[in-house]
């Protein structure tokens, strides 16, 4: 066995210890499983498809959550995609951002991918804490007291007991027409 292939089994974990311990068995003899041999046996078990579109996957990108979870993932896939010109990075990562966010940022015509992610992560912040402050309820309208009326106390105590005089039914005066136009009847009219 070759000392490549031994340093790289030593830090195989999980899966990948499993598989190199199938490999030796297959192999019969430790030593036949030489680096040439065992790099491409590697990368087709664990590597990316051989036929793998990454450009594809890269327009197909879901935005999912937020701006900073959907950045990462566009880096990741812009990796394996091959030369973008900085345009094209702007215009894949805007075009899967979702409507209103994407056309914000889109009106800006950046040319820098960086420049769009972040004025895409600060219009997010923006949605976001007009999202809030329209979710509060609206607060009622102070009122001014009016100075030129004098203010009456308001008492807030209530009565603990209610007197005789308190409870018993007042005459009935027949109203006249100065009280039923809201004026206090002077003492004739009410004899």
């Amino acid at each position: 066995m070759g000392h490549k292939v031994g340093l790289a089994s030593f830090h195989m974990t999980g899966a990948a210890k499993h598989w190199f311990y199938m490999l030796e068995r297959d192999a019969g003899d430790i030593n036949a499983i030489s680096w040439p041999l065992f790099r491409p046996l590697c990368q087709q078990c664990f590597g990316p498809p051989l036929s793998a579109n990454h450009l594809a996957d890269l327009a197909r990108l879901p935005f999912r959550g937020s701006v900073a979870e959907y950045q990462e993932m566009f880096q990741a896939r812009m990796a394996h995609a091959g030369y973008l010109s900085p345009t094209q990075q702007v215009q894949l990562f805007t075009g899967g951002l979702p409507d209103p966010l994407r056309t914000d940022v889109e009106l800006q015509a950046l040319a820098d991918l960086q420049c769009a992610m972040s004025l895409a992560r600060a219009y997010e912040r923006r949605a976001s804490s007009l999202e809030f402050t329209s979710s509060k309820p609206p607060r009622p309208p102070q009122q001014t007291p009016n100075l030129s009326q004098p203010q009456q106390p308001v008492s807030t105590a209530t009565p603990l007991a209610i007197t005789a005089a308190q409870s018993a039914p007042s005459p009935t005066i027949p109203l006249s027409v100065a009280t039923r136009n809201g004026r206090t009847p002077s003492p004739r009219t009410l004899l």
